[in-house]
């Protein structure tokens, strides 16, 4: 949900614009969840550690995950933590 108008983001959220890292472990954790095993020797040789959803959302999106609802998931490990 992109888009400008006047030099701001219109449909998106404080949270969305904020930029979330994800553990590469929730990442993994969800590709083997979905059964998508064989992603998940790429996404270690080409994941960092800590994964920005913005910076790293077409990667993600190539594994067949949503960058919003990793970091949402992230956001909520965070809080319980």
């Amino acid at each position: 949900m992109s888009g400008g108008f006047g030099g701001r983001m219109v449909g998106v959220t404080d949270h969305e614009r904020r930029h979330v890292l994800i553990p590469k472990n929730l990442v993994l954790d969800e590709l083997r969840k979905a059964g998508r095993s064989e992603h998940v020797e790429h996404a270690l040789q080409e994941l960092p550690e800590k994964i920005d959803h913005n910076e790293h959302a077409a990667l993600l999106e190539k594994f067949g995950l949503d960058p919003g609802k990793l970091a949402e998931k992230a956001a909520e490990r965070e809080l319980e933590a």
